[in-house]
């Protein structure tokens, strides 16, 4: 735990700097077996539901991907329940203003659930075919998703087949 969360929603624990190009987002604060949740360092700032995340393990060879599953803004304390602080003439800045607890009272948290763990560099084929299958075994739908899913590729990388048959052989349910 305490692994950084950086923009384009990657996490990297063993590095509190974020990769170039990204900025940092927040903090794995919670692990289990399926998947990891992190604090965001600013109330309200959530990745999207569904976005691919990178997490750097305990050593800098060992990298986690996952897919962003639940994101909220809470309070701290879940034995209090919130309360309605606002009005039609307050905007939440003036309510923040007025109530600067607040930001010391919520916080706003997101869970991934993991994808693949991988060692050195991963390519775009390998994370494309391990989302593939994991949406796949999630739908449990008899691999109509996923027959769809391959259709809508193969029309987007028409000009890219080696890419798309290593996709596609990769994304191949066991």
């Amino acid at each position: 735990m305490g692994a950084s969360v950086v923009a384009s929603f990657s996490v990297n624990s063993t590095n509190t700097s974020a990769p170039e190009g990204s900025e940092r987002l927040g903090e794995v604060i919670e692990t289990n077996t399926t998947g990891f949740t992190a604090e965001s360092d600013d109330l309200h700032r959530l990745p999207e539901l569904g976005a691919i995340v990178r997490v750097g393990g305990l050593n800098e060879q060992q990298t986690y991907y996952g897919i962003v599953a639940f994101g909220e803004t809470g309070g701290l304390d879940t034995s209090r329940r919130a309360v309605r602080r606002g009005s039609d003439s307050l905007s939440d800045e003036a309510i923040y203003s007025r109530h600067p607890e607040l930001e010391y009272v919520l916080r706003t948290v997101f869970t991934f659930q993991s994808l693949l763990s991988y060692s050195g560099e991963i390519t775009p084929e390998a994370l494309t075919a391990a989302h593939l299958r994991w949406v796949d075994k999630t739908l449990g739908d008899s691999h109509e998703w996923l027959r769809e899913a391959v259709r809508r590729l193969a029309r987007l990388m028409k000009r890219d087949y080696d890419r798309f048959v290593t996709i596609v052989q990769a994304a191949e349910p066991s």
